[in-house]
């Protein structure tokens, strides 16, 4: 069940790391 999710929202998890690097970029910055 676990592995469909990740399957069915792949963009979804890509999405919500880029963003979280893009914060943590920023304030390194």
């Amino acid at each position: 069940m676990i592995f469909s999710e990740l399957r069915c929202q792949p963009f979804r998890f890509v999405m919500g790391v880029g963003s979280s690097l893009a914060v943590v970029a920023g304030f390194m910055r």
